[in-house]
């Protein structure tokens, strides 16, 4: 459903149980609905390119989640059941507006990219340095007040941070 001007999803998407990936891109879309939280045989979540300013809640019941892609948009904050997506690899959350990460991030303990690029941030969890699989995390362009400690951690045990 990509490249189609869409302004909104039906709430009936969440009859589409046994889907495994939602490609949503490069549209008008300005909210997720409620409903999205059914789907939970979804792998992938593609809404890039969007007008997105929030997730619904009920996206902690999307288990089997591996790649959250939500990159370019106007997302200024993530709900805090976001780390309930015990399964994520992969969240891009770059070039949103995003001032503040929720603490619940730093219980995604599968996840191996994390890329916060060019969005509003000031700080991060503390919990993020402690993700054990975390191959990459990218936070340039951001307005970080200080670089954490925890990022040589990271990079001492193999990870790539980009700053």
């Amino acid at each position: 459903m990509t490249h189609n001007h869409l302004t909104a999803l039906p709430e009936n998407i969440g009859c589409l149980s046994s889907l495994k990936e939602l490609r949503i891109y490069n549209n008008q879309l300005t909210r997720l609905p409620e409903s999205l939280g059914k789907l939970t045989n979804l792998r992938e979540l593609h809404a890039m390119n969007n007008v997105l300013e929030n997730l619904p809640e009920s996206i902690e019941n999307l288990q089997e989640l591996r790649e959250l892609r939500l990159f370019q948009n106007r997302l200024k904050s993530l709900p805090e059941s976001i780390g309930k997506l015990a399964n994520l690899h992969t969240l891009d959350l770059r070039n949103n507006h995003l001032t503040v990460l929720p603490d619940s991030l730093s219980n995604l303990r599968s996840l191996t990219s994390l890329d916060l690029r060019a969005n509003r941030l000031n700080s991060l969890p503390k919990g993020i340095g402690e993700l054990i699989y975390l191959e990459k995390l990218d936070v340039r362009w951001n307005k970080l007040s200080s670089v954490p400690a925890w990022f040589q951690q990271l990079e001492d045990r193999g990870c790539s941070v980009y700053i």
